[in-house]
C-alpha cells in the first residue's frame, strides 16, 4: 500500500490527480489509507478517472495485489447530473454509494435523520438479545452481560459521533427491559434506569449512562485535537470549523454565550467576572474570580496521569 500512496502522490505533485479541500486553507487530500483500504478523492471528470485507473493498474501490476470493483464504490457531488455519475461509475466498474453505506460499522454518509443512520446500533442490541433468554438468568447473571456486551457494543460509534439522544433513550429502554427479565418490553419495572445506571458509590450497579459516556468519548476526541495539532486531520479540522481560536474555545464559550470570545477582558489577564458568574454557579465564581492571574507567562493545557485514564 505504501507504493500505491507514493504513486498518488506523484501524480498529486505532477497535476494529474487533484485533491479536494474542505476550506481554502485547508491541507488538499487525495488518499486516506486504513489498514488494506484506501479512500481517494479527485475531480469527477474523464481526465481523473483514467489516471486513478491507470495508477491502480500499474500498482496491481507491480505488486500483484488487485482491486475488487465489487467491494469497492464511488461518491459523487450532489451538483452533479445523475446522468453524469452513472456514466463515470460505469467507467470505474464500481456502484454508487448509498446513504446507509457503512464502514467498520459506523456510517459513511449521515442522512438528514441521524437516529436513522444509527439504527444498525439498535439492530445489534436486539440481535444480541435474542441469543439471550432472560427469563432463565437470575439477575447477577443479566447485570453481567450488560456491562460486559450490552454497554459495550456502541462504542466505536461513540468515539467517532454524538449519538441522537432519542437512540440512546431507546437502548435504555431495551437494556432495562433484559435487567428485568421482561421478555416482551411488557410488565412493571420497580425501579427506575436513572437509579440502577449510576456507579456501585453512589447505590447503582455500575451500568454505564450511555449518554455520559457518549460524551466522554467526545472530549477525549475533542483534546487529541488539543495536543496533536500537526496531525492531517486535526488540521483539516481547524481549518474548517475553528480557523481563528482554540476548539475549547468554539465549543464551550462562543456556543455557550454568544458574543464573548473569552473567561479574560479582551487584551488583558483580568477575569469578565460577567461571564464567570454566567457560566458558574455562585461558590464556583467566587473560587474562579479569586484565583491569581500573572500577568506574564504562557498558559499549557495538562491532563494529569490518573490510573482509570
Amino acid at each position: 500500500m505504501e507504493f500505491l500512496s507514493r504513486s498518488l502522490l506523484i501524480a498529486e505533485s505532477n497535476k494529474s490527480i487533484t485533491g479536494i479541500r474542505v476550506s481554502r486553507k485547508a491541507p488538499a487530500i487525495s488518499h486516506l489509507l486504513f489498514a488494506d483500504d484506501i479512500l481517494i478523492f479527485g475531480q469527477a471528470d474523464m481526465q481523473h478517472v483514467n489516471d486513478i485507473l491507470r495508477i491502480l493498474q500499474n500498482f496491481g501490476t507491480l505488486c500483484g495485489q488487485m482491486l475488487n470493483f465489487d467491494k469497492s464504490c464511488v461518491y459523487f457531488s450532489h451538483n452533479l447530473e445523475p446522468d453524469y455519475c452513472d456514466y463515470l461509475a460505469t467507467t470505474l466498474n464500481m456502484s454508487i454509494v448509498t446513504d446507509s453505506e457503512k464502514y467498520l460499522g459506523a456510517p459513511l454518509l449521515l442522512g438528514h435523520s441521524k437516529v436513522k443512520s444509527f439504527d444498525p446500533i439498535m439492530h445489534s442490541f436486539e440481535a444480541r438479545l435474542k441469543s439471550y433468554v432472560s427469563i432463565t438468568l437470575n439477575q447477577a447473571g443479566r447485570s453481567t452481560l450488560i456491562k460486559s456486551v450490552l454497554n459495550s457494543l456502541p462504542t466505536y460509534q461513540m468515539s467517532c459521533f454524538k449519538i441522537p439522544t432519542t437512540l440512546l433513550n431507546k437502548l435504555d429502554s431495551l437494556q432495562l427491559n433484559f435487567w428485568c427479565g421482561h421478555k416482551s418490553g411488557k410488565g412493571i419495572k420497580f425501579v427506575g434506569w436513572d437509579s440502577i445506571n449510576k456507579s456501585k458509590e453512589m447505590g447503582g450497579l455500575g451500568f454505564r449512562d450511555l449518554e455520559t459516556f457518549n460524551t466522554a468519548l467526545i472530549c477525549k476526541l475533542v483534546w487529541k485535537i488539543v495536543i496533536e495539532d500537526k496531525e492531517l486531520w486535526v488540521q483539516i479540522l481547524s481549518a474548517k470549523y475553528f480557523k481563528n481560536c482554540s476548539i475549547l474555545h468554539r465549543i464551550s464559550l462562543m456556543r455557550i454565550v454568544p458574543g464573548f470570545g473569552g473567561v479574560f477582558i479582551e487584551n488583558t489577564r483580568s477575569w469578565n467576572a460577567q461571564l464567570v458568574h454566567y457560566l458558574f454557579n455562585e461558590d464556583c465564581a467566587k473560587k474562579v474570580l479569586a484565583m491569581n492571574v500573572h500577568v506574564i507567562g504562557k498558559d499549557s493545557l495538562i491532563w494529569l496521569s490518573d490510573r482509570k485514564g
